[in-house]
């Protein structure tokens, strides 16, 4: 939960659009806020904010209905898709769904995001939320130990690389450096059309 706040608090900060957040919900009017009517916002800022806004009111039944938002926030190019991530695997708001929370973190890792890189490699590790493989947990698990700059964080990704190499035989690890040498960042758009 504590990320999630963290990640929470980074959008309505950095985003223009936190005033919007909190006084636009009413304008824009609760069906819209309730049902995603054709009378609610288009662009990806507004979904951001409405998003945030559900997000901002802290109650349950709220950040269940911010997820759509959030989501069709991230499919404008909104940079959301760790935070729907984190709210899908640690089940806040919604029932845990760790096959959605793989989807987003995928999405995030692929960007090159590498605390998505992190917790889509620990999920391939354990075959949380997807199959197991051992390809796919070193790849992912490699790209986050470069990425990462947090001390404690890199301590974990560090062990549960460890942890993964140890599991990968000698054709698994010429396709992970295959897949090493030639990975390269994607964009929102890329990804999610």
């Amino acid at each position: 939960m504590t990320r999630i706040c963290a990640l929470f608090g980074l959008w309505f900060i950095c985003f223009s659009g936190a005033v919007f957040a909190q006084t636009e919900a009413d304008t824009l009017g609760k069906s819209g806020i309730e049902t995603g009517s054709a009378s609610g916002p288009e662009k990806a800022e507004e979904f951001l904010a409405m998003g945030t806004a559900l997000l901002a009111r802290g109650e349950d039944g709220d950040w269940a209905k911010a997820l759509p938002w959030l989501e069709k926030a991230a499919q404008k190019g909104a940079p959301v898709t760790l935070l729907i991530a984190d709210l899908y695997h640690q089940g806040v708001g919604v029932e845990q769904n760790l096959e959605k929370a793989a989807f987003w973190f995928h999405i995030s890792a692929e960007t090159g995001n590498a605390l998505a890189q992190y917790e889509l490699g620990r999920l391939y590790l354990d075959g949380r939320g997807v199959e197991k493989d051992a390809v796919q947990a070193v790849l992912y698990l490699q790209l986050a130990h470069d990425g990462l700059r947090d001390p404690q964080r890199l301590k974990e990704a560090e062990a549960a690389l460890t942890r993964a190499k140890l599991g990968a035989g000698w054709d698994e690890w010429q396709r992970v450096k295959r897949l090493l040498s030639t990975w390269q960042p994607k964009s929102l758009s890329e990804l999610l059309n």
